[in-house]
């Protein structure tokens, strides 16, 4: 496969992950929140109270900013040949999907997007595999990771506020009626 196909594959493996967390997020908050808030406080409340709040539209409009940034991130990675912008960015998304891995351990339960995240996994190992062998960008690598780090520690929680701001306004609009 090419680079640059390997390279915009990242976004519909993004997506369909991102739609299990869409579809199933509300739910099983609903279901196994308070299971986990007694069990594991430090992750409750990290994890479920940037969600708890939300509605499904809500979550879907913040996945919906994530996704117009990291699209432009993809794109801008392809056209400018920026190759190590990208493996920084699919870097923290691989490491967003081993820690869905690592809570689905930790909680011996289904969690939203265990099933995404276990079939982002042959994509993943292959991405690695595949950019490994190209030694033009290593060096950049590293300030390209943490760069995508802050970024995305800063996107998500915009991404949140937004999200808890639209869900407001979705109040607002829905209790007029």
């Amino acid at each position: 496969m090419k680079l640059v196909n390997l390279m915009w594959l990242l976004l519909p493996v993004f997506m369909i992950h991102e739609f299990e967390e869409i579809i199933m997020m509300k739910a099983w908050i609903s279901k196994n929140g308070a299971d986990v808030r007694k069990k594991y406080p430090f992750l409750a409340s990290r994890m479920l109270s940037h969600f708890e709040n939300l509605s499904t539209p809500a979550i879907a409009f913040v996945i919906a900013l994530e996704f117009i940034f990291f699209s432009a991130l993809i794109f801008a990675a392809v056209e400018f040949n920026l190759y190590a912008l990208w493996t920084a960015a699919f870097l923290v998304f691989f490491a967003h999907v081993l820690f869905h891995i690592v809570m689905f351990a930790v909680l011996k339960k289904y969690v939203p997007v265990i099933v995404t995240s276990l079939l982002s996994l042959p994509y993943g190992i292959y991405a690695i595999i595949r950019t490994k062998s190209n030694p033009l960008f290593w060096s950049e690598l590293g300030t390209w990771f943490l760069l995508m780090v802050l970024t995305g520690v800063v996107l998500f929680s915009s991404a949140l506020w937004f999200g808890g701001r639209f869900e407001k306004w979705l109040s607002r609009s829905y209790a007029k009626q």
